[in-house]
């Protein structure tokens, strides 16, 4: 089996061109960079976020499930929450449509 240097230096000019092309635009752009480290500063509130998820569930014709219900499902999809007065979730940041943070 040839390894990745093997095949690199067989490679022509516009090959490695190419190559290195292919790899700079898996790189994430500066914005995204900027918008996952907006998303680990953010915090919300538990009541804040319970009042968007009754919002979400109200429109689209579904019954919301109590608070208490709804905290183990966001901890199984790796939310993390701390305690200090009232409950507040990390990395959660509630937006409108539009895109501007509540």
């Amino acid at each position: 089996m040839t390894n990745p240097d093997q095949i690199a230096a067989t490679l022509d000019a516009g090959a490695k061109l190419t190559v290195a092309l292919n790899d700079y635009r898996t790189v994430p752009d500066a914005a995204a960079v900027q918008d996952a480290a907006a998303r680990l500063r953010a915090v919300t509130t538990s009541a804040d976020l319970y009042a968007a998820y009754k919002r979400w569930a109200a429109a689209v014709g579904e019954d919301a499930m109590t608070q208490r219900a709804l905290a183990p499902l966001l901890r199984e999809r790796g939310l993390d929450s701390v305690k200090h007065g009232t409950v507040r979730w990390l990395g959660v940041r509630l937006t409108t449509e539009q895109g501007s943070v509540l």
